[in-house]
């Protein structure tokens, strides 16, 4: 493939020339270059010879006078601007901070372009390299850069991928990180666009039947295995996360690939899910033990996300993005779980006012330890804290959400409940009724409304005086009233249809108030 000097001599050296061209250019899912304006890249020859550009305002490059052979080509530049705080505030925190290179920035800010069905790829950009009479190439941020433990997993249906042979036959930078370029050729390149599906929540304290109908699903998922079922002190799994209907196979392997999840431990259901940077979405942290010293010591994402306590059988998951942290605690699942329903002594409440029932109590501490935790590495300044849980789980919410509250720096909290029994005290209520709570029961259910009551202020006080609307659907209640009620305080909802993560509608000509 070299050009060689005209030379008769037999023990002459053959040198290769720099005649050779190459070209390139960057495209989004819509076949526009704008996105990638600007980048910085960095190209590799066959001889080892590097060369470094910025892509100009169409996306593309010319090099010109390289040697002949296979190239490499990279985007590593790490952002040292952001388009807002939170990325910046991703790539500092002090824990997990992330490698974000501008390329994985600016494949962010596209959205996914159009297909011509459901199944298949997009093809605008592959029509636009068929005009230019270019090599065309589908590829990922992980293509290009040089950490990748942070982005999706590579995605096998895109394609056609740069060849892998091609990269092999690039001398000394083939193992390097890249995708390989023909010489005397001009390449379409086809960015992945990075983003990802998140379930849409109101941060508003006003009820929503939309938080409603999502934190219910919330609260069956919370009944699955992060990763696989553990048995007792069984050790915690790193990605892939491949359980269909598992915490991590819901949140890793498919909203943030671009996939609506259907199955939420063994219930089918549809989210309303919008579409959100890949930074933006419900985060499972990365798995990378090499970068984070922590994960050395087999810590993995599911022990920063699952609490999985064997002493008292609870189990909650805890997630976040920009502007949420959501928590969402299992209830009853285990013969221990009813036992722990029915331990009904009055303890005083760690850290708060009142007695709470002992059982829900140090479900808890454990909780809450948990929770504190998390806090401390990924909250920020402006983000609203959703906390929901079912049965036995709301009663731990409730603690877990008017103890979060009361944290120093005074964060928003709601909280939505599902059929929980009395978790404290009318102590503990009165002190709770600032807690935005909207509680949702059946209206038959005996748990809530019967369980633990004759402990916990002595009398069993139900909801007098409460304005409670009762519809086929989900009904809210006024914010006064059922406030009074031992153990639940704030705003109160009540429901006609059980289990709680049935389909959840909000009509007003269904509603009547008594």
């Amino acid at each position: 493939m070299n050009e060689l000097p005209n030379s008769e001599e037999p023990n002459s050296l053959e040198c290769p020339l720099k005649k050779q061209w190459v070209s390139f250019c960057f495209v989004d899912e819509f076949a526009e270059a704008s996105s990638y304006a600007g980048l910085e890249y960095s190209l590799r020859d066959s001889q080892n010879q590097s060369y470094q550009g910025v892509l100009d305002n169409d996306g593309f490059a010319l090099i010109e006078d390289v040697y002949c052979g296979p190239m490499l080509l990279t985007l590593c530049s790490i952002a040292k601007t952001y388009p807002d705080p939170w990325y910046e505030q991703l790539s500092i925190r002090e824990n997990y901070p992330l490698p974000l290179t501008n390329l994985q920035i600016a494949a962010e800010q596209s959205p996914i372009g159009p297909r011509r069905t459901e199944e298949s790829l997009t093809y605008l950009a592959e029509e636009r390299a068929a005009q230019e009479g270019a090599r065309f190439y589908r590829v990922e941020v992980s293509d290009l850069v040089e950490a990748t433990k942070h982005l999706p997993d590579p995605d096998d249906t895109w394609g056609p991928r740069p060849s892998a042979g091609l990269k092999q036959a690039a001398g000394a930078a083939a193992d390097q990180p890249g995708i390989a370029l023909e010489p005397n050729q001009h390449h379409v390149f086809e960015v992945k666009a990075l983003r990802a599906y998140s379930p849409i929540f109101s941060t508003s304290p006003e009820f929503s039947a939309l938080n409603a109908y999502q934190l219910a699903v919330m609260c069956k998922l919370s009944y699955a295995p992060f990763s696989i079922q553990r048995e007792g002190t069984d050790p915690s799994h790193p990605p892939p996360y491949l359980k269909a209907g598992s915490i991590g196979n819901v949140l890793r392997e498919q909203l943030a690939c671009q996939i609506k999840p259907t199955l939420f431990d063994t219930a089918n259901f549809h989210l309303l899910n919008e579409e959100v940077p890949y930074s933006k979405r419900f985060e499972v942290v990365p798995y990378d033990p090499v970068r984070y010293p922590i994960q050395s010591e087999r810590f993995t994402p599911e022990d920063e996300h699952f609490l999985h306590d064997d002493e008292t059988d609870t189990q909650a998951f805890i997630t976040h993005n920009d502007k949420i942290i959501l928590i969402s605690v299992r209830g009853s699942a285990s013969f221990d779980d009813w036992l722990r329903d029915f331990d009904a002594r009055q303890v005083p409440i760690k850290n708060g006012t009142g007695n709470a029932h002992r059982g829900f109590h140090d479900a808890y501490l454990v909780a809450q330890e948990f929770t504190e935790d998390y806090l401390a590495r990924f909250y920020t300044n402006g983000q609203t804290i959703i906390v929901c849980g079912h049965s036995l789980g709301g009663s731990i919410a409730l603690l877990l959400a008017d103890w979060i509250k009361r944290l120093h720096y005074a964060p928003k909290v709601i909280l939505y409940t599902y059929g929980a029994p009395r978790a404290g005290d009318r102590a503990f209520v009165e002190s709770a009724k600032s807690l935005v709570h909207h509680r949702i029961v059946n209206n038959n259910d005996l748990v809530p409304s019967r369980l633990c009551s004759r402990y916990l202020d002595g009398r069993g006080v139900e909801n007098s005086g409460s304005r409670t609307g009762y519809a086929t659907g989900l009904t809210r209640a006024s914010d006064q009233g059922n406030q009074s009620a031992a153990g639940w305080p704030g705003q109160s909802a009540r429901r006609s249809i059980s289990p709680p993560w049935r389909a959840v509608l909000l009509y007003a000509t269904q509603t009547r108030w008594r």
